[in-house]
């Protein structure tokens, strides 16, 4: 069964490695998913899951897009935008 998030879940602005875990968090919990079934989904293991959680640093690029895709999430790129 998919799950999905609803679409009034709000976007997460992240600008660090810590940040994207805190959010990758957040949304694993809302679906509900443990760490081990979004790992299974995302075919990597849940070590690697708490891993990105916590923001750990030196995730591949690949790791971090299936576990995005496993969460059926994405990732949009934009120019940063002025902070006061």
């Amino acid at each position: 069964m998919a799950h999905k998030l609803r679409t009034a879940d709000p976007e997460v602005t992240v600008r660090t490695p810590d940040q994207l875990g805190a959010a990758l968090l957040r949304f694993r919990k809302m679906v509900p998913l443990t760490q081990q079934e979004a790992g299974s989904r995302s075919a990597i293991k849940q070590a690697m899951v708490s891993r990105v959680e916590a923001g750990a640093s030196g995730t591949s690029l690949g790791t971090l897009f299936r576990l995005l895709a496993g969460l059926d999430l994405e990732l949009v790129v934009r120019k940063r935008r002025k902070t006061v």
